[in-house]
């Protein structure tokens, strides 16, 4: 049976000056959130992380994966760039998957809530 590790690694990076209703922030008071925080984003992509079915039981494949997103006023996740991952249509499941997740919680400055850019890194183990 195939089973499925994923180690993921959130960074935060970067700094805003010039700010505006449309601006992107990198500094916030508190960061973004995936409902329920982090133990449930990785439950969450292990749920719902799905591998051609052309793959065995013998393949072993690691894959290292960074993806970079912007997490709107709503919640939603926009601008989502695949910065290291695998071939184009691997690349392009990848940017589903984020895609298709559910709202976050925005991340905060001032106590207002504001766009923010989201960087995870993650290693895919199927074994």
């Amino acid at each position: 049976m195939k089973s499925l590790l994923i180690v993921m690694l959130l960074c935060f990076s970067g700094a805003g000056f010039a700010q505006t209703a449309d601006s992107v922030h990198t500094m916030v008071d508190h960061q973004a959130e995936f409902p329920g925080g982090n133990a449930e984003m990785k439950r969450w992509i292990t749920d719902n992380l799905t591998f051609p079915p052309s793959l065995t039981e013998e393949d072993n494949i690691i894959s290292h994966i960074s993806v970079s997103f912007v997490v709107e006023l709503d919640g939603r996740l926009t601008e989502i760039r695949v910065l290291k991952g695998g071939d184009q249509a691997v690349n392009r499941h990848i940017a589903g998957i984020i895609k298709s997740m559910p709202h976050w919680k925005p991340a905060t400055l001032n106590g207002v809530a504001v766009r923010s850019r989201y960087h995870l890194s993650s290693t895919i183990c199927l074994k």
